[in-house]
């Protein structure tokens, strides 16, 4: 079973309907597989955003949406990481977070 997941990570990522408006400032822009992780890849719309307040962001609206999402937790207990990925205008470089079951496990 595990040697199938790189494969249907790959076909998730295929099937990601792309770009996609997330919120007035979010776009997904690409989904891609590497391995053992599903890459998500947006773009914001704001200037002057830090790593701490995305982290900040992301450790409080998003993360226990993932972790409460029953496939997702099980995809991550069979070793698939879910990486985000974002650019701002004036930050091309992405900031990256990634998140795995130990993320969730943390969460208690």
């Amino acid at each position: 079973m595990i040697a199938e997941i790189p494969g249907a990570l790959a076909q998730a990522a295929a099937d990601a309907v792309v770009p996609q408006q997330i919120d007035p400032t979010t776009t997904l822009v690409r989904v891609e597989a590497d391995g053992m992780t599903l890459i998500y890849h947006y773009e914001l719309q704001e200037l002057g955003v830090t790593k701490e307040s995305l982290d900040s962001l992301f450790s409080t609206t998003n993360l226990p949406g993932i972790c409460g999402e029953p496939d997702m937790v099980s995809t991550m207990r069979h070793g698939v990481t879910f990486r985000y990925e974002w650019t701002t205008p004036d930050r091309p470089t992405p900031w990256v977070i990634e998140v795995t079951e130990d993320d969730c496990g943390a969460l208690g």
